[in-house]
C-alpha cells in the first residue's frame, strides 16, 4: 500500500485496518461455521483429515481474497492517478 500511495501514510494505515478486520470477520465467520457443521470423528486418521482440509480452505479463501483486494486497490489507485 505504501508503494501505490506514497504521499499518503495515514490513508494506507486505515485501509489496511480496514482489510484485517474484514479478514478477522471473515476468520471468525468459518470457524462458527465449521463448528456448527462439524462431522463426528471416529479416528485419529480423520481427525487430520478434517483438520488440513478445513485450515487449507480457509487459508486459500484467505490469499484469494487477499490477491483481489490488492489487485482492486491498484486498479483504483491507477484510475486515480491518470
Amino acid at each position: 500500500m505504501a508503494t501505490l500511495l506514497p504521499n499518503h501514510k495515514e490513508l494506507c494505515q486505515q485501509i489496511n485496518k480496514v482489510l484485517l478486520t474484514g479478514y478477522y470477520l471473515i476468520n471468525i465467520g468459518y470457524c462458527a461455521m465449521t463448528l456448527l457443521n462439524w462431522e463426528k470423528i471416529t479416528s485419529l486418521e480423520m481427525l487430520f483429515e478434517s483438520v488440513a482440509l478445513k485450515t487449507s480452505a480457509i487459508i486459500f479463501t484467505l490469499a484469494a481474497l487477499h490477491y483481489i483486494n490488492i489487485f482492486a486497490i491498484k486498479n483504483y489507485v491507477q484510475a486515480l492517478i491518470q
